[in-house]
C-alpha cells in the first residue's frame, strides 16, 4: 500500500468521526501538505501512523480550536481505525515467527569441541593444498641432473609448475559431481588418494615425463581438497561458527605453504633433498584418510539421501546438549531445504543451470566478483 492510498485511508477515518465545518476546511487545506510529506520519505508504517494521529490530529485541533475532551475520544477511534489498517496492510507472520523461532533454538548452544576437531582434521587437506602448490619453489631449485640425465629446461620446468593449476582446474570439477553424488567425505577420500600418489610419483621420478604425470595428479588432488573441503565444513559448523570454520581451512592454506617453504629449506642442502621434499606431502594425506573415519558424513548430504536417522545422529554430535525435538526439528529444517532444492533442480539439466549462471545478469556479476577474486589472489603470487 503507497503513502497515499494510507494519507486517504486516514482522512476517510476522519471524516467518520463528523467534524465540523471549520475542522474540514482546515484538513483540505493540510492535505496537499502531508501528501508532499509523505512523498518526500520512504514509506514506513510506524512513520506514517505516527504522523498521521498526531501531527494531523494536534494541526487540525490547533486550527479548529478542538478542546482536549473532545479530541480524546476522537483519538481512540482514531487509533483503533489505524490499527484495523495496519493489520490489513501487514502480512500475519505470527505462527511463521514462531515456527523460525523454535526450528532456530538449538543454534543458540554454544559450539562443541567436536566441531572444530572435524574441521581441523579436514582441513589437513587445505594445507596438502598449500604444501603441493609451495613446495614446488624449492624443487625446481635442486633438481641438477636428476631427470632424463641432464638440467631441466626452462620450458620443461614450466610445464611442472603449471600442470599441477591444470590438474587443479579439473579436479575441482570432477570433485563437485563426486561430493554431490557420493558424499562430501568420499570426495576427501579420493584427495587423500590423488595427493598420496602424486607425492609418490614425484619422488620416485626419473624422467620429465613421470614428473609431469605427478604434478597433474597432485593438481587433481588440489582441486578436490579447494572444492570439498570448504563445503563440508560448512554443511558441518553451526551457523554462528560457520565462517571462522572455513576461516581455519584458509588458513591451513597459508599454513602449508609457509610449511613447504621450511621442508626446502631443511632439505636444500640434502643429496636428491628435491625428492624428500615431494615425498613428504604424502605424509599428511595418509593421516587424514586414517583420522577421517572418525568424521561424520555431511548431514545435509545424509538427508538428501534420505538417511534421516544417520543425521539426527550426527547433528546430536555437533549441537551437544540438544534435545530430542531440537534435533528433529534442525533434521526437519534441513529435509526442507533439501525438498525446496530438487523441486527447482527436477526440470533443469545440468548445462541448463551453467547458461542460466551466464545469462541471468544478477548471477553473472556473482559469477565474475567470485572467480575475478580467485584469479586476483593467484596472478598476484
Amino acid at each position: 500500500m503507497s503513502g497515499n492510498v494510507y494519507i486517504a485511508s486516514i482522512y476517510l477515518g476522519l471524516s467518520s468521526s463528523s467534524p465540523s465545518i471549520n475542522q474540514q476546511s482546515h484538513q483540505e487545506e493540510y492535505k496537499e501538505d502531508l501528501n508532499f510529506t509523505f512523498s518526500t520519505l520512504p514509506f514506513q508504517i510506524t512513520s506514517l501512523e505516527t504522523i498521521s494521529i498526531k501531527m494531523v490530529d494536534e494541526k487540525i485541533n490547533e486550527k479548529s480550536g478542538v478542546t482536549h475532551d473532545e479530541y480524546q475520544p476522537r483519538e481512540r477511534r482514531r487509533s483503533s481505525f489505524d490499527q484495523a489498517n495496519l493489520a490489513m496492510v501487514l502480512p500475519d507472520k505470527t505462527h511463521l515467527t514462531a515456527e523460525l523461532n523454535r526450528f532456530d533454538t538449538i543454534e543458540e548452544l554454544p559450539t562443541s569441541w567436536f566441531v572444530w576437531l572435524v574441521a581441523f582434521t579436514a582441513s589437513v587437506a587445505g594445507s596438502l593444498f598449500g604444501y603441493d602448490t609451495g613446495i614446488i619453489s624449492a624443487v625446481l631449485v635442486y633438481l641438477g641432473n636428476d631427470l632424463n640425465g641432464r638440467p631441466t629446461s626452462a620450458s620443461e620446468k614450466e610445464a611442472i609448475t603449471s600442470l599441477c593449476s591444470g590438474g587443479a582446474f579439473i579436479g575441482a570439477i570432477i570433485a563437485g559431481l563426486t561430493a554431490d553424488k557420493y558424499g562430501r567425505k568420499i570426495a576427501i577420500y579420493v584427495g587423500c588418494a590423488l595427493f598420496t600418489i602424486g607425492a609418490i610419483l614425484q619422488a620416485t621420478s626419473y624422467s620429465i615425463a613421470q614428473m609431469v604425470i605427478g604434478r597433474l595428479v597432485v593438481g587433481f588432488g588440489v582441486g578436490s581438497a579447494a572444492m570439498v573441503v570448504p563445503l563440508y565444513i560448512a554443511e558441518i559448523a553451526p551457523t554462528k561458527a560457520r565462517g571462522r570454520l572455513i576461516g581455519l581451512n584458509n588458513m591451513s592454506i597459508t599454513g602449508g605453504q609457509v610449511i613447504s617453504y621450511g621442508i626446502g629449506a631443511a632439505f636444500a642442502h640434502v643429496p636428491h633433498g628435491w625428492r624428500y621434499m615431494v615425498g613428504l606431502g604424502g605424509v599428511p594425506s595418509v593421516i587424514l584418510a586414517c583420522v577421517l573415519p572418525f568424521c561424520p558424513e555431511s548431514p545435509r548430504q545424509l538427508v538428501w539421501h534420505g538417511k534421516l536417522q544417520e543425521a539426527e545422529s550426527v547433528i546430536r554430535k555437533i549441537y551437544a546438549g540438544a534435545t530430542d525435538q531440537q534435533v528433529k526439528d534442525k533434521v526437519a529444517l534441513i529435509h526442507q531445504a533439501c525438498e525446496e532444492s530438487k523441486e527447482l533442480n527436477y526440470s533443469e539439466t545440468r548445462w541448463s543451470k551453467i547458461k542460466q549462471l551466464h545469462t541471468i545478469p544478477s548471477n553473472l556479476r556473482a559469477l565474475v566478483c567470485a572467480c575475478g577474486l580467485m584469479v586476483i589472489s593467484q596472478m598476484s603470487g
